[in-house]
């Protein structure tokens, strides 16, 4: 699977399931932007992979995905449009 497969289907499970924040997983089944990726792709170095297009993408040397699905005011489409341009940059 390549790296925009991975964030698109990151990007599905969100658009599915629903996006969340403080946590992995809440009662209602929404995830943040961290579980979809793991969700999305369970190999570490294929998720790493998708992760370094997500951070270009972001405009972070690191990016802190808990951090960064956490902040205050950020939004479900925020997240979602973050994930689908990535994946764009990385076809």
């Amino acid at each position: 699977m390549s790296a925009a497969d991975v964030l698109n289907r990151a990007a599905d499970l969100l658009e599915r399931h629903g996006w969340c924040q403080d946590v992995y997983v809440d009662d209602a089944g929404r995830m943040c932007a961290q579980q979809a990726l793991m969700q999305a792709e369970p190999d570490v170095y294929r998720r790493a992979t998708a992760r370094r297009v997500l951070d270009e993408q972001a405009g972070f040397e690191s990016l802190n995905i808990p951090k960064w699905n956490d902040q205050p005011g950020r939004t479900a489409k925020q997240i979602i449009a973050a994930f689908r341009a990535a994946a764009e940059r990385a076809s």
